[in-house]
């Protein structure tokens, strides 16, 4: 073989690992954040710097299969991923119809 086909096969050899992985890496971190889900309930994604790094893992190895696969990653699921990162509870404003008290706001 000539040095630049083993090169080339080498190349697609080390690709071809990296997607293998990345697919483990994916069906691991998922069944993570579902269990992390089942267990607290009432959090938000975006609260926790675990779940974000879930999110965030499961993200890239989407990322690398879809490279690997040659397709566009579905920017619909892209988008949804990065929202759940940056998910959180809403905003607690006072209602509009209170005024606020000496010591704050009522809620």
């Amino acid at each position: 073989m000539t040095p630049n086909l083993v090169h080339q096969e080498d190349a697609f050899a080390q690709e071809a690992l990296a997607y293998i992985r990345a697919q483990s890496q994916f069906k691991e971190s998922l069944e993570a954040l579902l269990e992390w889900r089942k267990v607290r309930p009432f959090l938000f994604d975006g609260q926790c710097c675990y779940s974000r790094s879930l999110l965030q893992q499961i993200l890239d190895s989407y990322l690398i299969c879809c490279k690997f696969k040659g397709e566009e990653p579905d920017k619909g699921l892209v988008r949804l991923i990065r929202k759940l990162m940056s998910s959180g509870p809403p905003p607690r404003t006072p209602p509009p119809n209170k005024a606020p008290r000496d010591r704050g706001f009522a809620f």
